[in-house]
């Protein structure tokens, strides 16, 4: 969701969209995947490191909610002490 601060102030985020969240506010709620999620999405996997510093562990966390009440079949393992490339770092 990069309609949240920190993806609204993330360098990659900022170098991708076109405008402003303050200027544009549902085009970031567009390309946010949260958005776009409902009941009859595949079973899914998340794998989140918890020191993920290129997306943050709460966006895991939003997803993993927003999922448990839509009913999307799905399971979320927080990887504690992991990046976001896990081990290519």
């Amino acid at each position: 969701d990069i309609t949240t601060d920190f993806g609204v102030n993330h360098p990659a985020v900022k170098g991708f969209m076109p405008e402003t969240f303050g200027a544009n506010p549902d085009l970031y709620k567009q390309a946010s995947p949260l958005y776009h999620l409902d009941p009859s999405d595949p079973p899914t996997l998340t794998l989140h490191g918890t020191i993920d510093s290129i997306v943050e562990i709460e966006q895991g966390d939003l997803l993993d909610a927003k999922m448990k009440e839509l009913g999307v079949r799905h399971q979320y393992d927080r990887v504690e002490g992991w990046s976001h490339v896990f081990d290519m770092e």
